[in-house]
């Protein structure tokens, strides 16, 4: 971190601001001021990111797109009596899976 903020440091020494001293406004001047120093501070101090973990890493991709393809089925509005049945069956085998795969 200390190292960042030196090497922000060095950058803005680098820095000669003259677009800041070009504007005709005192607010103009602050944006082009604070506008710069976001872009060195970006710079000296990139966003790390975090990769989350799986938390359930028994859970396959093809769990996944099952419970994807559940829920998508779940979304229809009138339903026939046939997808009725499909969509029972349907749930019934990714319960199970999940279950299968939830103790092994």
């Amino acid at each position: 971190m200390e190292e960042n903020v030196q090497y922000q440091n060095y950058l803005l020494e680098k820095e000669t601001f003259e677009l800041v001293f070009q504007q005709n406004s005192a607010n103009e001047a602050y944006n082009e001021y604070l506008g710069t120093l976001q872009y060195y501070y970006d710079i000296a101090m990139p966003k790390k990111v975090k990769t989350k973990e799986q938390e359930n890493k028994w859970v396959t991709s093809g769990i996944r797109v099952s419970g994807k393809r559940l829920n998508s089925l779940m979304k229809e509005g009138n339903m026939p009596e046939e997808f009725k049945y499909y969509y029972f069956h349907y749930k019934r085998k990714y319960t199970t899976k999940l279950s299968v795969k939830q103790k092994s």
